[in-house]
């Protein structure tokens, strides 16, 4: 179901490990709600590969820590993300590195592709 998250500020369908987000009001909600549960899908299917590309952007901003840590403990700290299918854009908002960054990439469909890795704060 998409309901208006007051947390998102995005009509958001909410999984256990993440939100599919939109901008704007969906018009076709079916078609939203299997939008997210394919993104989920692909999302979880490549949690490692999304760790292991972040990865060096997150040593260069919170230093050597981070290069011991787990793909799992990357994925904790990184906390529950928001994807959004329109710009092809997950954000981490909620991570816990820290209390002033968000972390953003971009992704294509099946999220083989992450490009353009930002932490901004």
């Amino acid at each position: 179901m998409i309901d208006y998250n007051e947390d998102t500020l995005a009509y958001t369908v909410e999984f256990d490990e993440l939100y599919v987000c939109w901008d704007d009001e969906p018009e076709d909600e079916e078609i939203c709600e299997r939008t997210a549960g394919n993104l989920r899908k692909a999302y979880l299917a490549n949690i490692n590969k999304i760790a292991e590309t972040i990865k060096p952007e997150l040593v260069e901003t919170y230093g050597d820590e981070v290069s011991g840590m787990s793909n799992d403990q990357i994925t904790k700290k990184l906390g529950k993300p928001q994807i959004y299918p329109d710009s092809g854009q997950v954000d981490y908002v909620e991570q816990e590195f820290d209390d002033v960054h968000v972390i953003s990439f971009e992704f294509d469909d099946d999220f083989s592709c992450i490009d353009n890795i930002t932490i901004d704060g």
